[in-house]
C-alpha cells in the first residue's frame, strides 16, 4: 500500500506538470466485460485443434449471427416499470462507473456519447501549488507516521492542515470545469472524515458515537437488531476504511 501511494502520487504530479491535467479526481477501475472473457474461453476450448482458417471463418460467421440478432433484437437504454410506470435505464446501457450520472440515455445518441469530455482547465501558481499539495499529501502522512507513530496527533494534524491548504490555494471554483467543481466539492466533503480518523476517533468520535447507538438502542428496543452488531464492527470499519494516506 505504502509502495502504491508513493508511485500513484508521482504519476500525477508528472500528469500537473508535463500534460496538465488540471485538477485530477479519482479515477474509478474500468468494469469487467465478464461477456467477452466467456466468449473468448469458449471459442479458445471449441477451437483448439483447428486451424488459423477455420477459427477465421468460424468467428466471421459468429460475428455475422450476434450482428443479424442486434439488429432483430436491439438493446432498448430504458425501462418502464409496469406497475409505477417509473422510467430507469437498463444494466447494459449503464456508461462506465466514474462516467454515470442520473439522468436518463438519449434514444437519439449513443451511450458513448452521453459524456462529453471537457478539456482540464489551465491553473495558475496559486492553483497549481494547491494541487501539488493535495497530492503530496499522503506521502507526507505516511513519512510522518512513520517517524512519530500511528497513534500520535502531528500526522492527522499534518494532514488536515495540508488539506485544508490546498483548498486554500484552489480558491472559488467558478472558472472551473464540471468535473473539476465537482472533485473540489468532493475534497471539502472529504474533510468531514477526519471525525472518523485515529487519533481523533479513539479520544473522542468513539465515545460519542456509540453513546448515541446505545441510546438510541434502548429507546427503540427493535433497532438493536441492527445497532449492536453495528457497534461491534464500528471500530474494525474505522480501521480498515478511514485511513489517511488515500488520496
Amino acid at each position: 500500500m505504502h509502495f502504491s501511494s508513493y508511485c500513484r502520487s508521482i504519476l500525477r504530479l508528472i500528469l500537473l506538470f508535463k500534460y496538465k491535467s488540471g485538477i485530477q479526481k479519482p479515477i474509478a477501475v474500468s468494469p469487467v466485460r465478464r461477456e467477452d472473457i466467456k466468449v473468448a474461453s469458449e471459442t479458445d476450448d471449441t477451437h483448439e485443434d483447428t486451424d488459423l482458417s477455420t477459427r477465421l471463418s468460424s468467428s466471421l460467421s459468429k460475428g455475422d449471427l450476434e450482428k443479424s440478432q442486434l439488429e432483430e433484437h436491439p438493446t432498448e437504454k430504458v425501462f418502464k416499470g409496469k406497475r409505477y410506470g417509473r422510467t430507469v435505464r437498463t444494466l447494459k446501457s449503464a456508461p462506465p462507473l466514474n462516467q454515470r450520472t442520473w439522468k436518463l440515455p438519449n434514444d437519439n445518441i449513443e451511450i458513448s456519447k452521453l459524456k462529453v469530455s471537457s478539456e482540464p482547465t489551465v491553473l495558475g501558481k496559486r492553483r497549481i501549488i494547491g494541487e501539488s499539495i493535495h497530492i503530496i499529501r499522503p506521502l507526507i502522512h505516511l513519512s510522518s507516521t512513520f517517524c512519530f507513530g500511528m497513534n500520535s496527533w502531528t500526522p492527522w494534524l499534518m494532514s488536515l492542515g495540508l488539506d485544508l491548504s490546498s483548498l486554500h490555494f484552489i480558491g472559488e471554483t467558478d472558472d472551473l470545469n464540471t468535473e473539476e467543481k465537482s472533485e473540489v466539492r468532493r475534497r471539502t466533503t472529504m474533510l468531514l472524515l477526519y471525525l472518523l480518523r485515529s487519533p481523533f476517533f479513539d479520544k473522542y468520535s468513539k465515545i460519542k458515537i456509540l453513546q448515541s447507538l446505545k441510546g438510541f438502542s434502548k429507546r427503540f428496543p427493535a433497532s438493536s437488531l441492527i445497532l449492536n452488531p453495528l457497534m461491534e464492527y464500528l471500530p474494525i470499519w474505522q480501521k480498515i476504511y478511514f485511513y489517511n494516506w488515500a488520496v
